[in-house]
């Protein structure tokens, strides 16, 4: 075995935080499997090393050269919390609370806002198709968790709701800014939508921002 695989095992551990120990564990080897490794001088055979490259969130590859792996990147199921569809109010007391919301596989983003919980949406309508067409779904981090303002290019994910009732409009809007004033606009190629003023004149409706988007998914369509 070579000093830089090693190197970049090591390398590796130090980063994910792990110890030789628990790798080895992880990767459903012995606890002194690395340890080994690195006394005895030997070459892992093929399936340890996927094992091992497994319990490091690294290709194979990389273990073994360093240039044509990286680290992998993780995959996991965010519950699909509802349908995001502009100008439709629902009551949101016939929703029911305890169902169990399907999933979606993305590629989970460690790297902005990693405390932040994450959850998927699906799009309807085309009020946003010019970023995400109808049927798609958008991959979003809880607006409070992630420190951000209203920035302007931030693609949010939006309620309105009826003043006294419970009647809530989910919506996805992009906030845009003019003179100085804030809006929420739709990016369609449906006119009919029109852009929102965050602090409008109308007191009847009330604004909460839950989530930003950060990513999409769009599943093809064989039909």
């Amino acid at each position: 075995m070579t000093q830089k695989m090693i190197e970049r095992i090591h390398e590796r551990l130090k980063e994910l935080g792990m110890s030789a120990a628990a790798a080895s564990k992880a990767a459903g080897l012995s606890q002194d499997y690395i340890r080994d490794l690195k006394r005895k001088e030997v070459q892992p055979g093929a399936e340890s090393l996927a094992k091992l490259a497994k319990a490091l969130k690294v290709s194979p590859d990389f273990l073994l050269t360093g240039k044509t792996g990286s680290p992998t990147v993780e995959v996991v199921g965010l519950p699909v919390v509802g349908v995001i569809e502009a100008g439709q109010f629902r009551d949101i007391t016939l929703v029911s609370q305890d169902e169990d919301y399907p999933t979606v596989n993305v590629v989970k983003d460690e790297r902005n806002f990693p405390h932040a919980r994450q959850y998927a949406l699906r799009v309807s309508g085309d009020s946003m198709d010019k970023y995400f067409p109808n049927g798609s779904f958008v991959i979003c981090a809880e607006f409070g968790d992630t420190g951000l303002g209203l920035k302007p290019g931030l693609v949010l994910h939006v309620e309105r709701s009826v003043a006294g009732t419970h009647l809530v409009e989910t919506t996805l809007k992009e906030v845009e800014v003019e003179n100085g004033t804030r809006y929420l606009a739709p990016r369609s190629s449906n006119p009919r939508h029109k852009r929102i003023e965050v602090n409008g004149d109308d007191d009847m409706i009330e604004y909460q921002v839950r989530g930003v988007v950060i990513g999409s998914y769009n599943p093809w369509s064989f039909s």
